[in-house]
C-alpha cells in the first residue's frame, strides 16, 4: 500500500512532523493545547491528535510495516485522500511517536491528556509504557520530560498499575487537577450522547474519577440508576448520573421528596435509597443530575453538592468550555470517522465480566423513597443554608 514512498532518515521526519506539531500547538491562544489525544493499537500501531480548537486538530498515525514504519498525517479531515504519508526506518512507532511529541508538545501546557490502549493485555500495555519512558529519558542526559495536562485521562482497557505509573513517571503533578478513567459506549443509531455516569473522589487534592467514566448514546433508563448505585457502592467517592438532554429532566418529577434550595442556582430532592444509600436529585436551569452516595460519603463529600451550581458538565452549552463541549458531542461520530480507533462492543463486555463488579441486590424500582431531609443535620452537614434569591419565574419553572 505504501511501497512507493520514499524512506526519508529519522532526524529529517521527526524535524519535520515536529515542526508541524509544533506550528499546530502555537496556533491555540498562549500555546494552550486543549486536548492530546495518544492512542495505542498494539506495540507495532499508534497514533496521536493535538486538537487546538473546535473542528481543528492534526492526526498522526504510525504503523510499523515489513519495510519499515510509514507515518500518516492529517490536518481537520478524516478522509485518507488528504493524508501525506513518510517512510522511516531504525525506530519504531512508540519511540517515534514520542520523540515527536517530546520535541514539539511537552513543553506546552494541556488542558486533556487522553490515553487510549485496545489491548487489554497489562503485559503489552507495560511494553508500550517502557518505550516512551525509555524515549523520554534518553533525549538529555539527566532531564526528564513531563506531560502538563490539568487533567489525565485513560480509557477502560488501560490497567490500574499502567494509569498509576503514568501519574508517578510520565505527568506534571503540580499542574494537574483532576484524572480518570472513562468507558465510551456508542451505539451506531445514535450521534450524540444522551448521559454521563461518572464517580468522583479525592487523592490528595487531585480529583480522580478512578471508577470510571460512561459516556451513553442511548436514552436513560433505570438500567443506568443500577449501574449508579452499584458503583456508589464501589467507590470511596459518589456516583453522578448527568442527563445530556432538558427533555429527560421529566425523572425529576417521578422522584417522591420535598424540594429543597441547594443554592443560588440548584433545587436538590434527597432521597432515601436503602440504609445505606442515599440520592440527591439536583435540578437547574441548566438541566438535571443525580448523585449518589453510601450515608458516609455524603457527609464526607457534601462540600462538593452544595457548591455544583452546574452538574452537567461538558453536557452544558452554557456553563462548559466551547471546545470540551464540541468534543464530547462529536464523540460518537468516531464510529464514523475513525471506527479502526473505537472499542467494540466485545471488547468491553470481556472487560465488565473480568472486572468482576458487585452486582445490586435490590432494583431502583423496589427501592422505598423517603423524603426526610432532617437526617443531614445529624450527619453534620446543615440543612439550615441561606436562602438565596431566587427569581419567581425560576422557581416556578423548576418546581
Amino acid at each position: 500500500m505504501y511501497a512507493d514512498i520514499s524512506a526519508k532518515s529519522q532526524l529529517d521526519v521527526i524535524r519535520n512532523v515536529a515542526s508541524i506539531v509544533r506550528n499546530s500547538a502555537l496556533s491555540t491562544p498562549y500555546c494552550f493545547v486543549p486536548r492530546l489525544r495518544v492512542s495505542f493499537k498494539n506495540v507495532d500501531r499508534c497514533l496521536f491528535v493535538i486538537y487546538s480548537d473546535v473542528e481543528k486538530f492534526l492526526r498522526v498515525e504510525f504503523r510499523k510495516e515489513s519495510d519499515g514504519i510509514v507515518i500518516k498525517r492529517m490536518m481537520n479531515s478524516y478522509d485518507e485522500n488528504d493524508s501525506v504519508a513518510e517512510k522511516i526506518d531504525g525506530t519504531t512507532p512508540i519511540s517515534l511517536a514520542t520523540s515527536i511529541l517530546a520535541t514539539a508538545v511537552m513543553d506546552r501546557p494541556l488542558g486533556v491528556l487522553e490515553i487510549e490502549f485496545f489491548d487489554p493485555n497489562p503485559q503489552e500495555q507495560r511494553k508500550i509504557f517502557n518505550e516512551m519512558l525509555k524515549t523520554l529519558q534518553s533525549k538529555i542526559e539527566g532531564f526528564r520530560y513531563y506531560f502538563r495536562p490539568q487533567k489525565f485521562v485513560a480509557n477502560c482497557l488501560t490497567d490500574g498499575e499502567i494509569f498509576t505509573s503514568f501519574h508517578e513517571e510520565m505527568l506534571d503533578l503540580i499542574r494537574l487537577k483532576e484524572s480518570a478513567m472513562e468507558t465510551i459506549s456508542m451505539e451506531n443509531h445514535s450521534l450524540e450522547p444522551r448521559s454521563l455516569i461518572d464517580t468522583t473522589s479525592f487523592m490528595d487534592d487531585i480529583q480522580v474519577a478512578l471508577s470510571g467514566t460512561e459516556l451513553f448514546s442511548t436514552k436513560p433508563d433505570e438500567r443506568y440508576l443500577s449501574n449508579l448505585m452499584v458503583q456508589a457502592l464501589n467507590t470511596d467517592g459518589f456516583a453522578t448520573l448527568r442527563f445530556a438532554r432538558k427533555s429527560d429532566a421529566g425523572w425529576w418529577n417521578k422522584q417522591k421528596g420535598k424540594v429543597f434550595i441547594l443554592n443560588d442556582s440548584v433545587l436538590m430532592k434527597r432521597v432515601t435509597l436503602s440504609d445505606n444509600l442515599v440520592a440527591h436529585w439536583n435540578l437547574s436551569e441548566c438541566g438535571l443530575w443525580v448523585d449518589i452516595s453510601t450515608l458516609k460519603n455524603e457527609r464526607k463529600y457534601w462540600f462538593c453538592f452544595e457548591k455544583e451550581k452546574c452538574g452537567l458538565r461538558s453536557f452544558c452549552q452554557k456553563c462548559a468550555h466551547r471546545f470540551d463541549y464540541w468534543f464530547y458531542r462529536d464523540l460518537p461520530r468516531r464510529i464514523i470517522n475513525e471506527p479502526e480507533w473505537v472499542i467494540g462492543r466485545e471488547e468491553k463486555k470481556d472487560e465488565k465480566e473480568k472486572s468482576g463488579e458487585e452486582e445490586a441486590t435490590d432494583t431502583w424500582e423496589e427501592m422505598e423513597f423517603v423524603d426526610e431531609f432532617d437526617q443531614m443535620e445529624a450527619f453534620g452537614c446543615s440543612a439550615k443554608m441561606e436562602k438565596p434569591i431566587w427569581s419567581e419565574r425560576l422557581l416556578k419553572k423548576l418546581i
